[in-house]
């Protein structure tokens, strides 16, 4: 009777371990860096020269996200601010910022979701698709 209660201990602990390690996989894996334009400008060229940049541009990207900076502007204001997409997927502008997911191994995204207005709906951060 012990030995099953231990076995379930075992089974769920080893569970939990491995829940954790995928979670923590594929998730964002910078810390917000208080956004500037001068500071994400010069540091967006090396994203895109490189297929092996680091993540470059995620702690600006996640510290633009929570500053709500982008929050309800014109589509205007957000290329004011970041420069052009490096590719839209409808309407949303997707920003590439280096490898911030799984350990530094996936490529990552901010993404810009704007509304039928060219209205900023939501600003978030994923793996690359």
């Amino acid at each position: 009777m012990r030995a099953s209660y231990i076995a379930i201990l075992v089974v769920l602990g080893v569970s939990s371990c491995a829940g954790g390690l995928v979670h923590s996989f594929n998730s964002f894996d910078a810390k917000p860096v208080a956004f500037t334009q001068d500071a994400w400008r010069k540091l967006q060229p090396d994203v895109e020269s490189s297929n092996d940049p680091g993540c470059v541009l995620g702690g600006l990207a996640y510290g633009l996200k929570e500053s709500r900076l982008l929050a309800q502007r014109q589509e205007r204001f957000v290329f004011e601010q970041i420069g052009q997409p490096t590719k839209r997927e409808g309407d949303d502008l997707v920003y590439s910022v280096g490898q911030c997911h799984g350990w530094g191994w996936h490529h990552s995204e901010l993404v810009v979701q704007l509304s039928a207005e060219r209205t900023v709906q939501k600003v978030y951060l994923r793996a690359s698709r």
